[in-house]
C-alpha cells in the first residue's frame, strides 16, 4: 500500500479520536498514541476515507500488534521522532508512505519475560495471606484462530486464561477422575509450573510463589503427565 502520508496533527486531530477532514481520504494517516483506544484510531481513519495508518508512540512504550480495521503499523518513539522531523523538513512537498507485509521475527529477548502490563500481587489488605497470581501463561501478541475462519492477535488474560483452560482440558481428558476437582487441578498446575527465569526485579524475584508469576509458568506437558500418574 503506497499512498500520500498525512499527519493527523496537521489536520487538527492528532489523536485520530474523531472524524478526520477530507485531506485524509485515500491517504496513510499518522496518528499519535494515547487517550482513545488504538483500534478506534484506525477505525476513525477508515471511516474518514483513509487508506492506512501509522500509529506512533510520543513517549517510550511498547509497540503493540492489534487487529486493525485497515493496513496499519505501530512505530516506537525513536522512529516516530525521525518521521516527524522528516515531515517537518518537507512541508512544501508531498510525502508518500508504504505499508507492506513483512517477515515475522522471533524476539528472543522478550520471550518468557513477564509483560509490563501484567497485574502484580499481593491482594488488597483485607485479603492478605492469599498469594495471587497463581500462575503465569502466554499472553502477549498471541496469534490465535478467530470466529469466521480467520486469525488475529490479542494480549492479556484474553489469551493467558484460555491457555490455562486448555491445559486443564488436556489434564481432565487424560485423567477423568480429576474432572470437577478444582483444588487438586490447581495443585497440579502449581506443582508442575516451570520456574520463571526472566528478568527479576524488586517486585518479581525468584521466590515461589511470588507476586509476579505465582508458582511459575504453566507447563502443559508436565501437568498432563502428573495427571496421568495419579494413583
Amino acid at each position: 500500500l503506497n499512498r500520500p502520508l498525512v499527519n493527523a496533527a496537521a489536520l487538527g486531530v492528532p489523536l485520530c479520536d474523531g472524524p478526520l477532514p477530507a485531506a485524509a481520504r485515500g491517504a496513510i494517516v499518522l496518528c499519535r498514541r494515547g487517550v482513545n483506544p488504538r483500534v478506534e484510531k484506525g477505525s476513525n481513519v477508515r471511516t474518514s476515507g483513509g487508506a492506512g495508518m501509522i500509529l506512533y508512540n510520543p513517549e517510550p512504550a511498547d509497540v503493540v500488534s492489534d487487529n486493525h480495521w485497515l493496513p496499519a503499523v505501530h512505530i516506537d518513539t525513536p522512529a516516530a521522532n525521525q518521521l516527524l522531523a522528516f515531515l517537518a523538513a518537507h512541508t512544501s512537498q508531498p510525502v508518500t508512505a508504504d505499508i507492506s507485509g513483512g517477515k515475522a521475527v522471533l524476539d528472543s529477548q522478550s520471550a518468557d519475560q513477564i509483560a509490563a502490563f501484567s497485574s502484580r500481587g499481593p491482594l488488597p489488605t483485607e485479603q492478605l495471606g492469599i498469594s495471587k497470581p497463581d500462575i503465569a501463561a502466554p499472553g502477549v501478541d498471541v496469534l490465535s484462530a478467530l470466529p469466521g475462519g480467520t486469525y488475529g492477535e490479542n494480549s492479556g488474560t484474553s489469551m493467558a486464561g484460555p491457555h490455562v483452560a486448555g491445559v486443564v482440558a488436556l489434564m481432565w481428558s487424560a485423567q477423568p477422575r480429576l474432572i470437577g476437582n478444582i483444588d487438586r487441578t490447581e495443585q497440579i498446575l502449581a506443582e508442575t509450573a516451570r520456574p520463571y527465569d526472566g528478568v527479576q526485579t524488586a517486585c518479581l524475584d525468584a521466590g515461589v510463589p511470588n507476586n509476579g508469576v505465582g508458582y511459575g509458568v504453566v507447563d502443559a506437558y508436565a501437568a498432563v503427565q502428573a495427571a496421568l500418574a495419579l494413583p
